[in-house]
């Protein structure tokens, strides 16, 4: 997959009240839709042959002091559904850098948003810009591509660390 680089706007900026109407009519309150365009103004616009994203560097959150909450949203230029880890870990490294970590949430229900083949990925970054680790996961790392370890399916090209 090519890096994701860094774009200057949407490819197809949407109007103010062409997305407020967008919002409206899948059930998002007035004000909810008007703050979705506000939010909209701050984020950054990445992507690559394959994939778009968009990134939210100052999203809510209720971490505490001393952290800030980055959303990446993201989705295939042909929309097709995906879940390619290591498309995935490509987007987060290239967007976040190597040393960050993010998560794909799979939230209670009635917080569950699915509207289109988007992915969300969130990140807990600290106020002076150095990655913060989630206090969960693999201790170290480990890639192979070779099927003889430990009975491994894994197709070839196993991402090299960074």
């Amino acid at each position: 997959m090519m890096r994701m680089e860094r774009a200057v706007g949407p490819t197809e900026p949407i109007k103010p009240r062409e997305l407020i109407a967008k919002l409206m009519a899948i059930g998002a309150p007035r004000a909810l839709a008007k703050a979705q365009y506000r939010r909209m103004q701050r984020l950054e616009w990445w992507g690559n042959d394959d994939y778009s994203a968009t990134v939210d560097r100052a999203c809510e959150h209720a971490m505490g002091d001393g952290l800030t909450v980055t959303h990446i949203s993201f989705h295939r230029r042909d929309r097709a559904p995906v879940h390619d880890w290591r498309d995935v870990q490509q987007i987060k490294s290239d967007i976040l850098g190597a040393d960050a970590e993010a998560v794909e949430l799979y939230p209670a229900e009635w917080r569950v948003v699915d509207t289109a083949n988007e992915y969300h990925l969130w990140a807990v970054v600290r106020t002076d810009g150095t990655p913060w680790s989630f206090p969960f996961g693999f201790p170290g790392g480990a890639r192979t591509d070779d099927p003889k370890l430990a009975g491994a399916v894994q197709r070839p090209g196993a991402i090299a660390p960074r």
